[in-house]
């Protein structure tokens, strides 16, 4: 039987609560309904998501910038064309970055709605991203004069980019090679690794090589990084003559001409053991004219015709012994001096 205050149904469930629970346990309830109340109506109507239809068949991984909690990326490693990403309060701006390795970064920016009594529930927005594009980044190089900031002048430079192994050694069977212009730009496709970088000039002293690292085009933070500088000085040129002065060719080294200063060495170094050689034939020669004198001068004279042939042979021989060392002696001469003239010559 219902007691009279009981009669009401609301009532009636609410003693049979109070009368079945206890105060904490029934607060504890109360309160928790409240808050599952107040999220259901922040997330339908202050919250926002986005339907995101992505290229199938590549991994991608989404972030939300700035993250929502603790746990931004959302990961779709199959690529399966459709993502619903949460994006929290409506009413801040956020950023969907949306990347794939080995393609550049596609990034959705969505503004901050504006409080309204009538806001959608619910509120979904849809988009598509474009077909991924590879990565790809260019490195530039410039070579400028140390003292004038300026381009260097005479002859290009030599440069090479290499791409180095396990980020440590230079490759050498992949070089790209640019030597038309003090300045230079290298298309790098593959920027997961480091490069290095030599120049060559002559003229100029050697430049230390440089180990780079080529960011992709569109990422602008990263963007002076694509760009590297070198400044070299200039070589003297009378410490370079000097230098081909006390051996040929070692200027030449120095002015980063190695053909020229190998051809000078070789030139004076061959012309050097021919007079050496015709000197060694002449002296030779020198000792067997003067065996055939002294058989002359005490043989008989019917032996003195034959005698005096074999002598005028032996003249012959030791005249072209004679020029041959002069001819040896002048050509290295020559070639030594010219070495020396030739030393700031571009060849």
């Amino acid at each position: 039987r219902v007691s009279p205050s009981n009669r009401h149904p609301l009532k009636a469930i609410s003693g049979f609560l109070s009368s079945t629970i206890t105060d904490v346990e029934y607060g504890t309830i109360y309160k928790k309904s409240i808050s599952n109340l107040v999220d259901k109506f922040v997330r339908e109507n202050f919250n926002r998501s986005v339907k995101l239809s992505t290229p199938k068949g590549r991994p991608l991984t989404i972030e939300v910038e700035p993250p929502i909690s603790s746990k931004s990326g959302i990961s779709n490693s199959l690529g399966k064309g459709k993502l619903d990403i949460p994006l929290g309060m409506r009413f801040k701006t956020k950023r969907l970055v949306a990347s794939s390795p080995g393609f550049r970064k596609q990034i959705f920016e969505f503004e901050g709605d504006p409080f309204s009594f009538y806001l959608n529930q619910n509120h979904v927005i849809e988009e598509t991203m474009q077909q991924l594009v590879p990565v790809q980044g260019t490195l530039h190089v410039s070579v400028l004069d140390s003292l004038t900031k300026e381009k260097v002048s005479g002859k290009p430079p030599i440069i090479k980019v290499r791409k180095m192994l396990f980020s440590m050694f230079p490759n050498p069977f992949l070089t790209m090679i640019a030597d038309t212009s003090a300045k230079a730009s290298f298309k790098i496709n593959k920027l997961d690794d480091y490069y290095y970088v030599t120049i060559k000039k002559q003229d100029y002293d050697t430049a230390l090589p440089r180990r780079v690292r080529v960011y992709d085009d569109e990422d602008k933070p990263n963007e002076n990084a694509n760009s590297v500088e070198f400044r070299l000085l200039s070589i003297d040129p009378n410490m370079a003559r000097l230098k081909s002065a006390v051996v040929p060719g070692w200027g030449h080294f120095s002015m980063k001409k190695p053909i020229p200063g190998i051809a000078f060495f070789t030139g004076v170094i061959l012309t050097g053991l021919w007079g050496g050689y015709q000197y060694e034939k002449y002296s030779e020669e020198v000792s067997h004219y003067n065996g055939i004198k002294d058989v002359y001068l005490h043989s008989g004279e019917d032996q003195w015709l034959d005698y005096e042939r074999q002598l005028d042979q032996s003249k012959a021989k030791l005249t072209d012994h004679r020029n041959q060392v002069y001819g040896a002696l002048l050509t290295g001469a020559s070639l030594w001096g010219f070495n020396i003239v030739s030393v700031t010559w571009d060849f």
